[in-house]
């Protein structure tokens, strides 16, 4: 019997409600034998919890007399921050992306648009993979409360030095190319960008000259676990 989902991404939402709670804004799955433990008892079980908040609530309550804990599926998002979801998005999860939920609440991710889009980060420094696997602080939780310990996943805090910020680049087309996927990202225009020019280009001068990203991803197989990353980036030069 199992019973998959993930919490919430609040720490006092899930000392409210349960650290071992699947929320359905982000999706449950449960087993068919669970399924079928469950419809022995469920209507019963339902008004043993009247004042609980919600099915996926009452349903965690009913799981829980069954004596199912939670499997945790990173893949789930229940999304209840607010702001710039980008430190979320570029967090590199080792986790397929199934389920997001209050995309409403954050900030258009493409500017001038109303839906998220995909982005690429360079950096003009060294970052390793450990560093990049915690979320980049740029987004509030749902109650509004900003401070790193109300997160139940790992953050970081966002660069101040504008020489140490990645640059952005925004998904423009993406197409076939034999049997590989070809993605091809454009330059965002930064209210920094004059700032970075003169301050930080003149020590790293590659990156002021990069316009353009093209990412060449391979199908991984049946071995695709056992491989974090299977990209060619290639770097389109162009002069300013």
């Amino acid at each position: 019997m199992m019973y998959i989902g993930t919490p919430l991404e609040s720490h006092s939402a899930n000392a409210y409600f349960s650290h071992s709670m699947a929320f359905g804004g982000g999706g449950i799955a449960i087993s068919y034998l669970l399924a079928e433990a469950l419809s022995n008892f469920h209507n019963d079980c339902i008004e043993r919890y009247p004042k609980l908040y919600g099915s996926d609530d009452r349903l965690h309550a009913c799981i829980t007399e069954v004596g199912v804990p939670l499997t945790r599926e990173h893949g789930f998002h229940q999304w209840d921050i607010r702001g710039n979801a980008r430190g979320l998005l570029s967090s590199h999860p080792i986790a397929p992306f199934i389920s997001i939920h209050h995309v409403e609440y954050v900030d258009p991710f493409y500017p001038g648009l109303v839906s998220l889009g995909y982005v690429v980060q360079v950096f003009p420094n060294i970052v390793l993979p450990r560093e990049l696997e915690r979320s980049e602080h740029t987004y509030v939780a749902w109650n509004k409360i900003g401070h790193p310990q109300e997160f139940d996943h790992d953050t970081r805090k966002s660069y101040k030095s504008v020489c140490k910020k990645p640059v952005l680049f925004f998904l423009k087309d993406v197409m076939k190319d034999g049997n590989a996927t070809l993605g091809s990202y454009a330059r965002a225009k930064a209210k920094d960008d004059l700032k970075r020019k003169v301050i930080c280009f003149p020590h790293s001068p590659p990156l002021q000259y990069v316009q353009n990203i093209q990412v060449l991803g391979y199908p991984l197989g049946k071995n695709w676990h056992l491989v974090r990353y299977v990209l060619i980036i290639v770097f389109q030069l162009f002069s300013c």
